[in-house]
């Protein structure tokens, strides 16, 4: 069973560094509204692995990426919820803040 979920108002905040690279750090808000009975600690949403399709035109291109980091009170701030992805050496300039 494939789960499709879309998350809107997505920005690049900052690069981190990680042992493996570098990735992003994200905040985005759940679709279709911002939604505070989401139990960020318990869900399995947006666990490290999993894989997210990014786009700023309509998904006419695509950025593949991957959850690198989900740090559980990234996931509470109050900007919104955080985590760190991950993408390929070449699609990165794509996401240069």
């Amino acid at each position: 069973m494939v789960v499709c979920r879309l998350y809107n108002e997505v920005r690049v905040t900052q690069p981190v560094f990680l042992r493996d690279g570098v990735a992003f750090r994200i905040t985005f808000q759940p679709w279709p509204r911002p939604r505070r009975d989401i139990n960020w600690r318990a869900s399995k949403r947006l666990m490290p692995g999993s894989l997210l399709a990014l786009s700023s035109d309509n998904f006419k291109r695509v950025v593949f990426a991957t959850v690198a980091n989900r740090d559980p009170e990234g996931l509470l701030a109050k900007g919104g919820p955080t985590v760190d992805v991950a993408v390929a050496p070449e699609a990165a300039a794509a996401f240069d803040p």
